[in-house]
């Protein structure tokens, strides 16, 4: 999804990346899904100008790998 189509950043937070969304219709527009995992939460990962939406029971975990050959 490309931010630049999804006008509402409200409750965006500079140098964040994960967000925990409530009420967003990306979950809301997925009946199954919430039918069977009740507890099921949609996270918005934002990296540049573009995201990734995930639907998970536990938050995402995100860890920092070194890149070889740093300078």
């Amino acid at each position: 999804m490309n931010l630049e189509d999804y006008p509402n950043s409200d409750g965006l937070v500079g140098e964040h990346f994960l967000y925990r969304m409530e009420g967003a219709d990306f979950l809301l527009n997925q009946p199954a899904v919430k039918e069977s995992y009740e507890e099921a939460h949609h996270f918005r990962c934002v990296t540049g100008s573009t995201c990734l939406d995930v639907i998970a029971i536990v938050p995402p975990t995100v860890t920092l790998v070194p890149r070889e050959n740093a300078a």
